[in-house]
């Protein structure tokens, strides 16, 4: 049985929303955070959009939208919760 029952993840764009969702899918608690404006609602809707896909490859035990929390814009005063961090960065270029 994994040690990692709760992970955190900075960052809710299509890679932090789908880490979120694979997470979710395999009967984990996930803590989101995200600065960006509106990102917790957008978090949300993207769930509900792939939640059926998941269900269709299949969902472990325990397995449920319920189990994430969207804390703001940062993790800070809930690392005590997580067993493990995902962070998602971006690298931008500018030419």
């Amino acid at each position: 049985m994994s040690m990692i029952k709760t992970v955190g993840i900075v960052g809710t764009g299509v890679i932090g929303a789908s880490w979120t969702g694979l997470f979710l899918a395999r009967g984990l608690r996930v803590v989101v955070s995200d600065p960006a404006s509106g990102s917790g609602q957008k978090l949300d809707k993207y769930l509900k959009t792939i939640w059926p896909d998941l269900k269709k490859i299949g969902l472990a035990p325990g397995a449920s939208l319920d189990n994430y929390q969207f804390v703001g814009a940062s993790l800070k005063d809930h690392y005590s919760k997580v067993d493990f961090v995902q962070e998602v960065s971006l690298t931008v270029s500018i030419f």
